[in-house]
Formats: C-alpha cells, sequence, structure tokens
C-alpha cells in the first residue's frame, strides 16, 4: 500500500512545507467545529464546546507527556521509537480517570460531561497518533505527517458536520470525531510509519522509568501552561455565562491561526536546533532564533491590521451574526496570539537545551499569578476582562522567557550550548 524508502530524509524547507500546508488545513477543521456550532446551535452551545476545549486541553497535556519535542529532538536516540510509544500508551491511559475525576469534582451537567468525555476521548486517540508523527519527524518525513492531518481534518468535519446535521447533540458529534481518528490511526499512521521503521512497543520498565522521569518536568510545565491558558475561560464559564464564553471563543479560536501556524512551522525547524545543540553550533543556533521571532512578529503584525481592516466582514460571514460591537476585542486578541507564538518558540528553545526546570518554575509562577488576578478582573469586567488577562500573562511569560534567552547569549558565546 505504501512505498517509501525508509532511508529517505527530506530537507527543513520540505518538511515545513508539507507539515505547514497539513496543520494549516487541520487548524481550520478546528476552528470550523466553533463556526459550525455557533451557526447551527447558537453561543451557548458554542460555549460548551469551547470550555471543552479548555478542559481537555490541559488534561490532553498529560497525554502528550509534553514528549513531542524532547521526542523529535533526541538526535541521540537516548530513547528508542518502541521506549516512545510505550510511555504514550501509558500516559492516554493515565489521562482518561483523570478527566472523569475532573468532570466529577466540577459538577458538571450531564451534556456539559458528555461532551467534555467525548471530546477527551478524540483527543487521546490524537495522542497516539502523535507519537508516530513524533517518530516520523526524527526521521526527517513529515510529508505523511501533513497527510495524516489533511485527512483527519476532513475525516473529522464530515463526522462532525454529518452527525450535528442529522439532529445529534453536540456529544455525540464529537464521539464521531473520536471514531474518524481512530481510522486515521489504524489505516495510515501506523501502516506507513511501519515502513520506516519499527513500531513494536518495548516493555522496559526501567527505560520508561527514566523516560516518563526525564519528561515529568516538561509534562508538568505544559500542563501548568495549558492551565493558564485555560483559565479566562474557565472562570468566564464560572462567573459570567455560556453565551459569554461562546462570544470570547467566536474571537478568540480564528486568531489562533497565528499560534498554530507557528507550531507548525516551527516543529521543524526544533531537529534543527537539536542538531546545533549537538554541534555547538551557537551562531547557526541564535541565527535560527531571530530568523523565528522576526517572522512571527511581522505576521502578527500583519494579521492584527487585516483584522481591523476586515474582522467586521469575516465575522459576520463565518458566524452568520452581528460581531461589529466586538472587533477592538478581536484586534486584541490577534495580536496577544502572535506573542503566545514567540512565547511557543522560546519554549521550543529551552526543551531543546533540556532547561526543563526552568520551564516549569516559569510556569508556575505565571498560573499563580493568574489565579490571582483572573477572578476579580473577569467578575469587574467580564469579556473585556478575559482579554485583558490573556494579554497580560503572555506579557508576563515574554519578560520572563527574554531574561532566559539573555543570559543564553552571554552564557554560551564562551561555553558549550549543551
Amino acid at each position: 500500500m505504501f512505498k517509501i524508502n525508509p532511508d529517505k530524509q527530506l530537507s527543513i524547507k520540505q518538511n515545513m512545507l508539507y507539515n505547514s500546508i497539513g496543520n494549516f488545513i487541520y487548524g481550520i477543521s478546528q476552528w470550523l467545529l466553533v463556526v459550525i456550532v455557533t451557526r447551527l446551535k447558537g453561543y451557548e452551545d458554542a460555549g460548551v464546546l469551547s470550555l471543552a476545549i479548555a478542559v481537555v486541553a490541559v488534561l490532553y497535556t498529560i497525554s502528550l507527556y509534553g514528549m513531542r519535542v524532547f521526542q523529535a529532538t533526541d538526535v541521540l536516540y537516548s530513547y528508542s521509537d518502541g521506549d516512545y510509544i510505550t510511555s504514550r500508551i501509558i500516559t492516554v491511559i493515565i489521562s482518561l480517570p483523570l478527566c472523569v475525576a475532573f468532570i466529577f469534582i466540577n459538577g458538571y451537567s450531564n451534556n456539559k460531561a458528555a461532551v467534555i468525555g467525548a471530546f477527551m476521548l478524540y483527543r487521546c486517540i490524537e495522542a497516539c497518533s502523535d507519537v508516530f508523527h513524533g517518530i516520523l519527524q526524527r526521521k526527517k518525513r513529515m510529508d505523511y505527517i501533513g497527510i495524516s492531518v489533511t485527512i483527519r481534518a476532513i475525516l473529522i468535519l464530515i463526522a462532525f458536520v454529518g452527525t450535528l446535521s442529522a439532529g445529534g447533540s453536540l456529544w455525540l458529534a464529537c464521539l464521531s470525531m473520536a471514531v474518524a481518528s481512530v481510522i486515521v490511526l489504524l489505516f495510515f499512521d501506523i501502516p506507513s510509519t511501519k515502513h520506516i521503521c519499527k513500531t513494536t512497543p518495548t516493555f522496559s520498565v526501567k527505560k520508561q522509568k527514566s523516560l516518563l522521569w526525564t519528561c515529568f518536568p516538561l509534562m508538568s510545565a505544559a500542563l501548568v501552561y495549558n492551565a493558564v491558558l485555560a483559565t479566562p475561560r474557565y472562570y468566564l464559564e464560572r462567573i459570567v455565562s455560556d453565551e459569554i464564553l461562546g462570544v470570547f471563543s467566536a474571537l478568540y479560536v480564528p486568531t489562533l491561526f497565528i499560534t498554530s501556524m507557528a507550531t507548525y512551522l516551527l516543529s521543524p525547524i526544533a531537529v534543527e536546533f537539536g542538531e546545533c545543540v549537538k554541534n555547538n553550533d551557537y551562531k547557526k543556533f541564535m541565527k535560527l532564533f531571530y530568523t523565528s521571532s522576526a517572522l512571527i512578529m511581522g505576521v502578527s503584525i500583519i494579521a492584527s491590521g487585516g483584522a481591523y481592516i476586515l474582522g467586521d466582514f469575516a465575522l459576520k460571514i463565518f458566524y452568520g451574526k452581528d460581531m461589529s460591537n466586538y472587533i477592538i476585542q478581536f484586534v486584541a486578541l490577534t495580536f496577544i496570539s502572535g506573542l503566545y507564538a514567540l512565547i511557543f518558540l522560546m519554549g521550543n528553545i529551552f526543551t531543546v537545551l533540556r532547561w526543563l526546570y526552568f520551564m516549569l518554575i516559569t510556569h508556575i509562577i505565571v498560573f499563580v499569578i493568574s489565579i490571582a488576578i483572573t477572578p476579580q478582573i473577569i467578575s469587574s469586567f467580564e469579556l473585556w476582562g478575559a482579554v485583558f488577562v490573556t494579554g497580560f500573562i503572555a506579557i508576563i511569560y515574554l519578560i520572563i522567557n527574554i531574561g532566559g534567552i539573555i543570559y543564553l547569549n552571554r552564557k554560551s558565546k564562551n561555553e558549550k550550548l549543551n
């Protein structure tokens, strides 16, 4: 079925192209979920879906265990592909009961609980695909990742829209996406990866303990980071209403294209950062960082201008509702998403350098600040409060991370990168 040369490696430009196109299409599909629910069900159901996305994003972190960049940049093969596959099976199994516990603790209604549970199942299947994508990325074959996510994007949209159009509930539509993801995993991800290398899980207790312990700071950092990002939406639902949460989601989700595209474009570069560390090539390392940063900020400024000029027209076309009163919030969130893309880039650098505890401490500091200020600000300013908190958190991250980059810049001129 697959004719793959296992020894072939693509260039960084080829990997970026395939990965970016595929994930751009997938990013559109994720945004369209909110658009479709808003159009067919209204802001309230859109708010429920937004809550599910926010809650699951935190728990999904446990499934991924923050391991993707670590896996892709493990150029010395400290751990085998089978080790990574086994670890993903373990982390997915752990994350599911934690989701059930979170739902129970928060006392969500049956409808919200069902939507969150179904969406979590969908994400867990996606996490299983992700470990095979990590193998392909390390082998510099991200063309198959691009194909995979494109197929998944098409199938989940068909399943989601088909279920809702047939009169199905929101939770059933989310469950149908999980089924679509299983199809992609079994009939594309595993077979394509198997033609490049072995995909058999390895069962070494010593190796699993070592891998999971090594990546524990990464998982913890990613968990806290996603909790920080979810904080405004969590308190909007708790303090204000599902409807206002739906409006915030309708404004915020389109702006995530900037963060998403940065993730997809910069994923292949993570391997190059790893090679720079391996070869102690400080000059190339910093050049990659400065070039990537300039690209991100340039796109952010252009996107913000576009949001101001075309935002009213675009939002009305997409959602079928007049959102002219929210254009300034939309522009602000667009630029803020660019800041988070820059934060993502710095996180990749710190991961490559294995500054894992620096990342964890940073996320904990920001999380404590966000928990301290968010309830009062959202209670007083509602939608604007959520926008302000989202931006303020990004600024705190940047201040701390830029401090880390300055330290790296001074240290690495006289010492080895690794």
